[in-house]
């Protein structure tokens, strides 16, 4: 909830983005927080992101089906 809350009070992007990376750092299982930081990626890191989550979450349907939609 910390980290919700820490990211939720960010106005700009870049600092967003930053704190998601540690976000999903600290909790890998996080699925909405490897979600949020693919969707502030182009869509070429967007990728990078979401195959990483899926390395750390392979069952989360979640991940799988915001990969299908980027793609």
């Amino acid at each position: 909830k910390l980290w919700r809350a820490l990211i939720e009070r960010e106005d700009d992007a870049e600092s967003a983005r930053a704190l998601l990376v540690k976000a999903t750092e600290c909790c890998p299982t996080c699925i909405e927080f490897w979600i949020a930081l693919a969707r502030l990626e182009e869509h070429k890191d967007a990728r990078k992101v979401l195959n990483k989550a899926r390395q750390m979450n392979p069952m989360s349907l979640e991940i799988w089906i915001a990969a299908a939609k980027l793609e």
